[in-house]
């Protein structure tokens, strides 16, 4: 998870204080979502903070996606990151919150302008590709977290959002599906698996200037 700095930790101060000024106003459980996830900085207060997350996917959808016109002073930035990370973690359990996953970061990716400052945009932009293109792998290690079918499941479910989202035309849709379809079926020879994705690379190699975003491109085939 990623710690806060000073500076964040007295932006944080003074909106605490700022909600005494309601009188005895409580938080949400988003906002204590957020607190938790923020200042977590020990061990049990780590535990706590994941044990509320991976129970709560639906708020952490909320943060992810939280308009930076109603953060209300919150320090958004460290809330998201860590977040994403309790998200991904979350998403390891079965493919219907695989599905919820990348729904929420394509589509924060997509209009990140809408969610986040200027300041931070690139960071959080980065921190999306690297959660989305190491999908299921620990990103230094290589370590697998998931088994290969997941993984390639996972994958499968990207590229359909991915176009649903409009970060691919219907036409390159078109021509990937083909061999989406083959690599979902229930059984799979290896190299039947790494033809497709072949295909696929290939196809995504040489788009048309309008078959989709940078970003699709660039997670598609780093996926």
């Amino acid at each position: 998870m990623k710690k806060i700095n000073l500076f964040v930790l007295c932006i944080s101060i003074i909106f605490i204080i700022s909600l005494k000024g309601y009188g005895e106003q409580t938080l949400s459980p988003r906002d204590s979502l957020i607190y938790l996830i923020t200042f977590a900085d020990d061990d049990e207060s780590w535990k706590k903070a994941r044990q509320e997350a991976l129970a709560n996917p639906d708020l952490l959808k909320e943060i992810i996606l939280l308009p930076k016109a109603k953060t209300n002073g919150l320090p958004m930035s460290f809330a998201r990151y860590n977040a994403l990370a309790y998200f991904v973690e979350y998403s390891y359990q079965n493919s219907t919150h695989q599905k919820l996953f990348f729904q929420t970061v394509l589509k924060f990716l997509k209009n990140i302008t809408q969610y986040t400052s200027r300041k931070s945009l690139n960071r959080l932009k980065q921190r999306c590709f690297e959660i989305l293109i190491h999908y299921g792998y620990h990103p230094i290690s290589r370590q697998t977290l998931i088994s290969f079918s997941e993984n390639l499941r996972a994958i499968m479910i990207a590229f359909r959002i991915m176009h649903d989202q409009a970060l691919y035309s219907d036409e390159l849709f078109m021509k990937i599906s083909p061999s989406l379809k083959i690599l979902t079926a229930p059984t799979k020879d290896v190299d039947i698996v790494l033809t497709e994705l072949n295909k696929v690379l290939e196809i995504l190699d040489n788009p048309k200037a309008t078959d989709s975003s940078a970003d699709g491109l660039f997670i598609g085939k780093g996926m």
